[in-house]
């Protein structure tokens, strides 16, 4: 697998992998925010690396808890917990 990224507007990036699992980063002057984290099979640390210097946060839509996420998140917040 492999991820692609698209800037859709100045400093917002949706990034996906070959399966259609997307996220978004926002990228600001002083930070940034990852909202989702695909499915984490691929180099998504390395592919968010190449966009921005920041360390994002990572905000999860959903539990991501099951899936194998490449991003080591020293800020994660999850929004919704239940299913």
């Amino acid at each position: 697998m492999s991820l692609r990224q698209k800037e859709v507007l100045p400093g917002i990036w949706h990034i996906g992998d070959d399966k259609n699992n997307f996220c978004t980063l926002i990228v600001g002057e002083t930070g940034a925010v990852l909202f989702d984290t695909t499915m984490g099979f691929d180099d998504l640390r390395g592919c968010v690396a190449a966009i921005t210097h920041h360390e994002p946060t990572v905000i999860c839509s959903h539990n991501h808890f099951a899936e194998p996420i490449s991003l080591s998140h020293s800020h994660c917040l999850a929004v919704c917990t239940e299913e």
